[in-house]
């Protein structure tokens, strides 16, 4: 008499993690994508915002999903902007949110990084990017939302633009 009436699947083995993975998972999703043109990274546009897949660390095993919110924002809004992404950053675990500046505009970042020292499955490599781009664009609709004059000098700035959606 057996205790488990069902068979158990193999589970998948840990591969390592390589920009050309990535790009294999991406790619088996249909989720289109470019290379750098010193393939260093990935990327693509989410709706109106870059995604960016950069691997990090001694042995390129960490995988860091980095967002980019495009929208021009003055810098005099600064003070404002750091306490809404703390704001995010204490209410919600995914993703992390931060703000840098130049001298005339604040561009605003969501990164979620994972360290796949030994390795990760497509299905998690898969699940790491849909989890980063999903939790990414929430947090980019609430700053939307907060600023819709950024969004509308966006758009001005772009009108030619097709998001595909």
């Amino acid at each position: 008499m057996s205790f488990f009436a069902k068979s158990v699947s193999p589970v998948p083995s840990l591969q390592p993690i390589s920009l050309d993975r990535i790009a294999e998972v991406l790619t088996s999703e249909d989720i289109n994508f470019g290379f750098s043109d010193d393939r260093e990274r990935l990327g693509g546009y989410w709706g109106e915002h870059l995604v960016e897949f950069i691997l990090y660390g001694q042995t390129s095993e960490v995988l860091q999903v980095r967002a980019h919110w495009g929208r021009p924002l003055e810098v005099a809004r600064w003070s404002e902007m750091l306490e809404r992404v703390n704001a995010n950053n204490s209410e919600r675990i995914w993703p992390k949110i931060y703000v840098d500046r130049d001298d005339e505009v604040l561009a605003v970042m969501a990164e979620h990084s994972i360290d796949y020292e030994h390795g990760a499955t497509d299905a998690q490599i898969m699940q790491h990017v849909q989890c980063a781009i999903s939790t990414s664009l929430s947090a980019f609709e609430r700053l939307d939302e907060a600023y819709p004059e950024a969004v509308a000098a966006w758009h001005a700035a772009h009108p030619d633009w097709d998001s595909g959606e």
